[in-house]
């Protein structure tokens, strides 16, 4: 199974020798990390040529996956010298580095989150309005095919598999499900919700139907909206299919719940087509 790198700027996908860097927002291509036959990162490349974007490409790499940095290599000298101030260091020591870095960039996600709602004029006091906690980027993806507007989508490692057994298992009751919408990162999210600024809508309008960026279910990779391939996407006509009949039934049993019903205490309105997967729901059922 194919996974997927996240840094707050990019995406990187696997290579047979290493990594594609590719710009988070479209998917363009933007460069490279090359692995030797140890498993350990030795050089990379980006274009137009920007040292703190391959820096953070490598970083994510070695922190997240089984690659080592090479500290005796271009990239690992590089590394050394924007984190560690020139020391040698080590294989582990620069690994260690790698985390710490990972670790800070999602230290500073509260503030991207705040920056990103002053500019879209969002209440200071949303997460406590609404009741919903902020929600961390998934660092890793998993593509899970194109949905019904034939775009590719991704979704957490094991939110992925979970959906591939959930999907697989209502085939085989002749029901179809089809995704619409899974992974979002925090800018796509603010996209949404400034398109919708744009058309003329009141704030309070919006976020009663578009979580605010960096409050949204689908930043962790475990959310997917799904669609029974009939009729408009996203609509609450979407409850009297059969996928939605099969989801209330059966859903629970691969860790999926509805995430925002009638009533729901966020002031959501209703989603009849938005389900996350909740690992302790799967457990509770397995117990």
């Amino acid at each position: 199974m194919q996974i997927l790198l996240c840094t707050p700027h990019l995406i990187l996908a696997p290579l047979d020798d290493g990594w594609e860097i590719q710009n988070k927002q479209n998917r363009s291509r933007l460069g490279w990390l090359r692995i030797d036959q140890d498993s350990r990162l030795t050089r990379g490349q980006v274009e137009p040529e920007d040292p703190e974007l391959l820096h953070e490409a490598a970083v994510v790499v070695g922190a997240q996956r089984e690659q080592r940095v090479d500290p005796d290599s271009p990239l690992g000298r590089s590394l050394q010298e924007a984190f560690l101030n020139g020391d040698s260091g080590s294989e582990n020591a620069l690994q260690d580095i790698c985390r710490q870095v990972v670790q800070s960039w999602q230290g500073r996600y509260a503030d991207r989150v705040t920056a990103t709602h002053r500019q879209l004029g969002l209440p200071e006091d949303y997460a406590e309005q609404y009741q919903l906690p902020m929600v961390q980027e998934a660092l890793e993806l998993s593509p899970i095919g194109q949905d019904v507007f034939e775009r590719p989508q991704f979704m957490a490692p094991f939110a992925a598999r979970a959906w591939r057994r959930m999907s697989r298992s209502a085939m085989a009751d002749g029901v179809s499900m089809f995704p619409v919408s899974a992974f979002r990162s925090l800018e796509y999210q603010a996209s949404l919700v400034q398109k919708k600024v744009e058309r003329g809508l009141d704030i309070d309008e919006i976020l009663k139907s578009s979580a605010a960026p960096g409050y949204s279910e689908h930043h962790s990779g475990c959310a997917i909206d799904i669609d029974a391939g009939k009729g408009k996407p996203l609509e609450e006509d979407f409850e009297e299919t059969d996928a939605f009949a099969w989801l209330t039934e059966h859903a629970l049993e691969f860790g999926f719940r509805m995430s925002f019903p009638r009533d729901n205490p966020h002031g959501i309105a209703y989603e009849p087509w938005h389900w996350a997967y909740t690992p302790e729901i799967w457990m509770l059922n397995l117990s």
